[in-house]
C-alpha cells in the first residue's frame, strides 16, 4: 500500500495503491488493510482520504464504502 500527502491540502490522505495477492484475494484482506489504514490515519488528525482507481477496482472501492464523485475515463 502506497500513500502519500495532498501538497495542496495537508489534512488529505491519497491512496496511491493498493494490492493484495491474487491468491488470497476475496477474503475481506483488502478491506482490512484499507480501514486499518483510514482509522490509523484518523486518528492521527487526517479527514479526508482521496484516490484514483483502475475501472477494474472501481467496484472494489464502492463496496468499501468510497465515494465516487467524478466519472473520468480515458
Amino acid at each position: 500500500m502506497t500513500l502519500s500527502i495532498d501538497e495542496t491540502d495537508k489534512s488529505v490522505i491519497r491512496l496511491v495503491s493498493v494490492a493484495v495477492d491474487s491468491n488470497f484475494q476475496n477474503q475481506g484482506i483488502g478491506f482490512l488493510l484499507l480501514k486499518q489504514v483510514i482509522d490509523d490515519h484518523q486518528n492521527r488528525g487526517y479527514v479526508a482520504f482521496s484516490l484514483t482507481a483502475r475501472a477494474s477496482d472501481h467496484d472494489f472501492y464502492l463496496k468499501n464504502d468510497y465515494l465516487d464523485i467524478i466519472n473520468y475515463y480515458m
